[in-house]
């Protein structure tokens, strides 16, 4: 089981290119987080680390990308560790972006090394 410390860089929408990836280093858990509206109450979110241009960032799994790794890997995200996504910026309602991320189909070989 990984243990995600509190703190850490965020992966943010406005440091990406569409269709650039990362790479899953920890399990997805479920966190609480301060909610970004009223910072007196927080909101639970599932969180990994993902490793991106050679650093390692906490992201927020959105249920977008929950679904399509769910889809892909299964509803156990210690499957999904290193396992590789493309990242797409989607503009939210409020003028944000949010980050999604869709599964990389593994090479052959990829798949020979992860039996």
């Amino acid at each position: 089981m990984a243990i995600i410390k509190s703190g850490g860089k965020w992966l943010k929408a406005s440091e990406i290119n569409n269709n650039e990836q990362v790479l899953i280093v920890s399990e997805v858990k479920l966190e609480e987080l301060p909610d970004f509206n009223d910072k007196e109450k927080t909101i639970k979110a599932w969180v990994g680390v993902v490793q991106f241009r050679g650093s390692e960032y906490k992201m927020k799994f959105t249920k977008s990308t929950r679904t399509s790794m769910i889809e892909k890997f299964g509803n156990d995200t210690i499957n999904w560790v290193s396992k590789k996504m493309f990242l797409t910026k989607i503009p939210t309602p409020s003028g944000y972006f949010s980050i999604w991320g869709q599964p990389v189909e593994e090479t052959q070989e990829e798949k020979q090394w992860s039996e």
